[in-house]
């Protein structure tokens, strides 16, 4: 669709990133990636860009679901 044509590469990433599975090894690369740009010489604007995409929440999300289904 032309909607999924303009948006830009780390709106995608996100957007394939909270469809991963909590445990997959994609979505620990796709993470690193956002990492990686996180490190460099990113802008409060960047940062609320992610922020308002909801990765902190997915984040959580994960990190949570993966402490509560961890076998003990």
């Amino acid at each position: 669709s032309s909607s999924s044509l303009s948006r830009g590469l780390l709106t995608k990433i996100v957007d394939q990133l909270k469809r991963e599975p909590h445990m997959s090894s994609f979505r620990f690369w796709l993470i690193r990636s956002v990492d990686g740009f996180l490190r460099g010489g990113t802008s409060y604007a960047d940062q609320m860009f992610l922020i308002n995409r909801g990765l902190i929440e997915d984040t959580i999300r994960c990190i949570l679901a993966m402490h509560f289904t961890r076998p003990k």
